[in-house]
């Protein structure tokens, strides 16, 4: 399913041990390639791979457009300041993209969306059919680009999700 939130952070030594391990298994030394990974950290405190996928999907995309560099080799050099077309706030270290997304199938009725502060991109409006629990970024309602002085509190992600107040039920 579609992510919620998508931020950049410096990973942590254990994490980039791990990456490393993965990529050293997958990839040959001499090759330039591309991995996006998804791990869990189990009740031991080990990281699980749970998916892996060797390109960079496009569910991204709007976070993609607003570094000038690779988004990913950003987040590894800890190169946060890059500001196309005077976007979004330089002295904000952390670049994330909020997917906002349906919590019931139905039709909107109400595009007047509280969207967080930052670049936005409304993508479903009145009339628009939208799936629960959608698949793809292309299920998304809105999306909103932002930068914070530190990592988004996970109280942030009710927000994110758009339920009666904007749609109604598609089967009566």
């Amino acid at each position: 399913p579609c992510t919620a939130v998508y931020q950049l952070l410096n990973p942590t030594a254990e994490i980039k041990s791990v990456l490393e391990k993965w990529c050293n298994a997958l990839f040959e030394k001499e090759n330039i390639s591309f991995g996006q990974f998804d791990f869990i950290e189990d009740r031991d405190g080990d990281f699980v791979p749970i998916d892996f996928a060797p390109r960079i999907g496009g569910g991204i995309e709007e976070l993609l457009k607003c570094c000038k560099k690779n988004v990913y080799a950003d987040a590894v050099l800890n190169i946060f300041n890059q500001n196309e077309n005077n976007i979004l706030p330089l002295d904000e270290k952390y670049l994330s993209q909020f997917n906002y997304l349906p919590t019931k199938s139905g039709k909107i009725f109400n595009d007047n969306y509280k969207l967080l502060s930052g670049k936005k991109i409304i993508y479903k409006h009145n009339g628009d059919f939208v799936p629960e629990c959608p698949s793809s970024s292309a299920s998304r309602i809105a999306v909103v680009i932002a930068r914070h002085k530190s990592p988004v509190e996970k109280e942030i992600l009710y927000s994110l999700l758009i339920g009666s107040e904007h749609i109604e039920f598609w089967k009566k």
